[in-house]
């Protein structure tokens, strides 16, 4: 009984902070919809830093994107991390004059970062990846955010899209993405962010200048958890844009290998953060989860009734289920019921899996 007790205190700990996030999302202030909106002749120069390699298939339509800003003066650092296909002279090809295309002094994404933000000269930094695809007020929306609350940090959503809608595995990604839209957005709106997305970001330029080491590249990823974390300690302001064109799209991934690849990457660079809010709520969200596992199995054997464990069950699921439905009501996504189950019965051990795989190494950057 004292299993099951410490297994209810979990869930309820994750069902208060999932909730929590569900609702600030879906009811703050009308007016942060309007948040960006900004005359255009009053925004501040910006440079949008992209860092890639190999991205050849994705730099036209990146090209595109960028080209396309309603933002007037911006520009893109491209900044190519050894590419061994034709990723730069692709892109070079079609940008505007006041946009270069660089060659990283290092290797990785994060040498690559510190290549770009030294050949900046805006007042505010953006950054997002070659494989996604900002509608056209997108820098215009985050930088007019960051002026009107004079913020060091903004964020906005990255959507996973389906390559194939009839794809289960693929429409999972997506839910799953609302899902983490739903409590980037709730904490950050809560004035403690948690989480964030690379895709989708900017900064003060004098802020990210001034914190560079904070990238901290002992780990592959993470160039945007740790500065969150870097900006948190600083006590800096953060903005969230929930407007529908500051959102940035991008294709899910293929296959399985691919996504567990991804996620464990993510997982691995828990161990580089020093915040005891983040590391509370990534435990909480861990453990919640095997929670879930632990209440299933003890019923299952009959150490549990299910009475007493199918409500928590279906407590965790109703959260998971507003934190999805959220985000995806608000920009106008329908995720099915059907997926939201699906999701919710596999997710526990997916999460499992990506720990165990970061825990032995078994992943590869590019």
């Amino acid at each position: 009984m004292i299993a099951f007790i410490s297994i209810a205190a979990l869930l309820l700990i994750y069902v208060a902070l999932v909730m929590r996030c569900s609702e600030t999302f879906r009811t703050f202030a009308a007016g942060e919809y309007l948040l960006g909106d900004t005359p255009l002749q009053t925004l501040a120069d910006t440079d949008i830093i992209v860092a890639a390699k190999n991205e050849e298939q994705n730099v036209d339509q990146l090209a595109q994107s960028i080209n396309g800003q309603t933002h007037p003066k911006s520009r893109l650092i491209f900044v190519d991390d050894h590419s061994t296909d034709n990723t730069a002279s692709r892109i070079s090809s079609q940008l505007r004059p006041e946009s270069m295309v660089i060659s990283s002094t290092g290797h990785g994404k994060k040498d690559a970062l510190r290549d770009g933000i030294a050949q900046s000269r805006g007042k505010y930094i953006l950054s997002t990846d070659a494989d996604c695809f900002p509608r056209s007020r997108w820098a215009e929306l985050m930088v007019g955010a960051a002026m009107q609350t004079d913020a060091d940090m903004v964020m906005a959503p990255v959507i996973i899209e389906p390559i194939d809608r009839g794809s289960l595995f693929q429409r999972l990604q997506m839910a799953e993405s609302f899902a983490m839209i739903t409590i980037t957005g709730g904490t950050c709106l809560q004035g403690s962010p948690v989480m964030c997305n690379g895709g989708n970001i900017g900064y003060r330029a004098s802020f990210l200048i001034q914190n560079t080491d904070g990238l901290n590249s002992r780990y592959a990823s993470g160039d945007d958890m740790f500065m969150m974390e870097a900006a948190s300690k600083q006590k800096r302001k953060f903005a969230y844009v929930r407007h529908p064109d500051a959102v940035i799209r991008t294709s899910c991934v293929p296959t399985l290998g691919r996504l567990m690849n991804q996620r464990a990457r993510w997982v691995s660079k828990t161990g580089g953060y020093t915040s005891w809010y983040i590391l509370f709520f990534a435990f909480a969200i861990l453990l919640g989860n095997v929670a879930s596992i632990a209440a299933l199995i003890l019923a299952c054997i009959g150490v549990v009734q299910w009475w007493l464990a199918l409500p928590l069950l279906l407590m965790k699921f109703l959260a998971d289920y507003q934190s999805v439905m959220a985000s995806s009501t608000f920009y106008g996504e329908k995720i099915s019921l059907w997926d939201v189950i699906v999701l919710e019965a596999v997710y526990p051990y997916y999460v499992l899996a990506s720990v165990a795989k970061s825990m032995v190494g078994g992943f590869v950057w590019k």
